[in-house]
C-alpha cells in the first residue's frame, strides 16, 4: 500500500500529491494538482523517507488518510480538481493546506510569541497561546477589539487563539472599516448589488458609546424572539456574526446578515436526535432530549416563516437540523422575528439579506454532497428558499473589492498574505 501526502513546493510554492511506494520500489510519484502531470523521482537505495533527502525539493503539508487512497487515484490526474474533489478530499486539503499556511505566516511574525498553543492537552503551532490570542488580530486593531468585547460586555468565542479561526477572520477583515461610512457602504453596495438599491448605512444601537459603528459583532436580539431562553452576544443563542444596516432608495431599513466562514467542515450530524450531553446528569441514551428542545424551539417557526419553503409536519430528520443548515435556517428565522418584532427591538429593519462569506477555494463546504440532500451546499440551501434573492455567496476578496485601495493599503496587504 502507498504511503500518500500532500506536499509543497520550495521552488514554487504550488501543491502536489505525493505517493511512496506506488510505482514500486526505489521510487516516488509526485502528481500535480493543476494539470495532472506527473513525474517519477529515483530515491537513493535503502532511503524511502523522501523529506530526509537533501535533493527533494518538497515540504509535507499533511497526510491523506488509508481510506481517501483508492478515491485519490481516481480523481482523473486531479484536472480540475477544485470540481472533482471528493468530500473527504476536499475537507482534508482546504483546512489542511491553510493550517500549513498559517503556520508558516506565524514564523514570518518578528512580534509573534515562540511557544505553542494548547488545544485538548496538545500544543500546536497554528494555535497560539491564550495569553497572547490577540497577535491573530490585525496589528491595529489588536486593542481596540479588546475594548470592542469588553464595552459591550461579551466575551470572544472559544478558539480565538486559533490561527484558522473565522471569528477572527470576520474581525481582520471588517473591524478596521468600521467607522468609515464610505467603506461600509461600499461594502454593503457590493453585496446587495441586484437586490437592493442601497444608498446609505446607519450606526448600529446595539453596541455602546463610542464603540457604536456601521458594522457591529455577533448581534443578538433585545428579546428572546427563538425560544433560545437566554441571550448572549456569540453564546448558547442565535448570534450574526456581522451585522450592516443600510437604507435603500425607497427609504427601507434593510439588515445585511453577515456569516463568515473560513476552514469549517461538516460533518453529518442529525440535530434534531441528539440526546443530552454525557456529561450532564439528565444524560439518557437514545432519549433524543436535546434534539426534542430544538424541535420545540423552531418548528412552529418554520412552518410560519415566509422564506423558508420546505414544509413538513414533523421535522425530525429534516435538512434544516443538519450543519451548515441548521445555522443559516436559525439566521433566516432571527432575521424574520426581527423584522415582526421591530416595534420592540432595538435594531429595527423592514427587509433583511443573508450574506453567506466563503473562500472560494473552501471546496470541502460549498461542494460537499451532503448526506440530508444529495446535493452540494448552495443547492441544498436554495432548495429551502423562497425569495432567492435574498441569499448571496461572496468571497472574502470580493466583499472588499470596492473599497478605497489605498486609504486600506496596510489591511490589504495583510489579507492577502495572511489569508
Amino acid at each position: 500500500m502507498a504511503s500518500t501526502f500532500i506536499i509543497k513546493s520550495k521552488e514554487n510554492g504550488k501543491y502536489y500529491h505525493l505517493s511512496i511506494g506506488y510505482v514500486g520500489q526505489g521510487s516516488y510519484k509526485i502528481r500535480s494538482f493543476e494539470d495532472g502531470t506527473e513525474k517519477i523521482i529515483e530515491h537513493k537505495k535503502g532511503n524511502t523517507d523522501p523529506f530526509s533527502d537533501k535533493r527533494f525539493k518538497y515540504e509535507k503539508v499533511c497526510p491523506v488518510p488509508r481510506h481517501d487512497i483508492c478515491d485519490i487515484h481516481n480523481v482523473l490526474y486531479w484536472k480540475n480538481y477544485l470540481e472533482t474533489f471528493s468530500e473527504t478530499k476536499c475537507m482534508i486539503c482546504y483546512d489542511k493546506v491553510q493550517e500549513h499556511h498559517q503556520i508558516e505566516w506565524r514564523k514570518k511574525q518578528n512580534d509573534f510569541p515562540q511557544e505553542k498553543g494548547k488545544y485538548r492537552k496538545k500544543y500546536y503551532e497554528h494555535i497560539l497561546p491564550q495569553d497572547k490570542r490577540t497577535y491573530n488580530l490585525f496589528p491595529p486593531i489588536r486593542k481596540q477589539v479588546d475594548d470592542y468585547h469588553k464595552s459591550n460586555n461579551f466575551e470572544p468565542q472559544t478558539g480565538v487563539n486559533n490561527l484558522k479561526s473565522s471569528y477572527i477572520a470576520c474581525f481582520n477583515h471588517l473591524f478596521a472599516l468600521r467607522n468609515d461610512k464610505s467603506a461600509v457602504l461600499k461594502i454593503a453596495q457590493t453585496i446587495s448589488a441586484g437586490v437592493f438599491d442601497i444608498k446609505d448605512v446607519l450606526k448600529i444601537p446595539i453596541d455602546k458609546g463610542e464603540t457604536e459603528a456601521f458594522i457591529a459583532f455577533e448581534v443578538i436580539s433585545s428579546n428572546d424572539l427563538l425560544n433560545e431562553k437566554t441571550l448572549t452576544r456569540g453564546h448558547n443563542c442565535t448570534s450574526i456574526d456581522a451585522l450592516i444596516l443600510a437604507k435603500d432608495i425607497k427609504s427601507r431599513t434593510i439588515m445585511l446578515l453577515i456569516e463568515w466562514k473560513y476552514t469549517e467542515k461538516y460533518g453529518n450530524s442529525d440535530k434534531s436526535i441528539e440526546d443530552n450531553d454525557k456529561k450532564s446528569a439528565n444524560y439518557q441514551k437514545g432519549d433524543e432530549a436535546t434534539g426534542k428542545e430544538r424541535l420545540w424551539r423552531y418548528s412552529t417557526l418554520i412552518s410560519q416563516s415566509q422564506q423558508l419553503k420546505l414544509k413538513q409536519e414533523n421535522y425530525r430528520n429534516s435538512v434544516y437540523f443538519f450543519e451548515p443548515f441548521y445555522q443559516l435556517m436559525r439566521q433566516t428565522l432571527w432575521a424574520e422575528q426581527m423584522i415582526a418584532h421591530k416595534a420592540t427591538e432595538t435594531i429595527k429593519a423592514d427587509d433583511f439579506l443573508h450574506v453567506h462569506v466563503i473562500p472560494k477555494e473552501n471546496t470541502g463546504l460549498l461542494y460537499k454532497k451532503y448526506r440530508c440532500s444529495g446535493k452540494e451546499m448552495e443547492e441544498t440551501w436554495r432548495d429551502c428558499l423562497i425569495e432567492q434573492n435574498k441569499y448571496q455567496i461572496i468571497s472574502p476578496e470580493r466583499l472588499l473589492n470596492n473599497i478605497d485601495k489605498t486609504k486600506y493599503e496596510e489591511l490589504i496587504a495583510y489579507l492577502s498574505e495572511r489569508y
